[in-house]
């Protein structure tokens, strides 16, 4: 199973939390505290995937400028993984042959005993 496909099932089992099938109604909120605490865990772990997954450029490329971790296919050389600097509309990328970005990852921070 990919990420993608997994992510899709998250946001199914989302989707399925706020519909009532007996009735047809979509819900605009949780119907309850049991429902809004799976959704908000299923809604956490598209996030994190999201950022975990490689995106091809041919299926969008990022939404805002900044620094991303690219795959790179240089013809003569191989496939390199590494960083560069999206100024936005893939200025610059198509020159290095980016395949596939994601974005960077949070900065490590230690967790307190105090956070829950």
């Amino acid at each position: 199973m990919t990420i993608k496909e997994i992510i899709d099932g998250l946001k199914f089992t989302v989707d399925m939390f706020l519909f009532n099938p007996s009735t047809g109604e979509i819900f605009t909120e949780p119907r309850n505290d049991m429902d809004k605490t799976t959704i908000d865990a299923c809604k956490g772990a598209i996030e994190l995937l999201e950022q975990t997954r490689w995106i091809p450029v041919s299926e969008r490329l990022p939404e805002e400028v900044g620094t991303y971790i690219t795959t790179v296919d240089y013809e003569k050389h191989g496939i390199a993984v590494g960083q560069r600097y999206y100024h936005g509309k893939g200025l610059g990328w198509e020159d290095d042959c980016v395949i596939a970005w994601m974005p960077l990852p949070e900065p490590y921070e230690a967790e307190s005993e105090d956070k829950e």
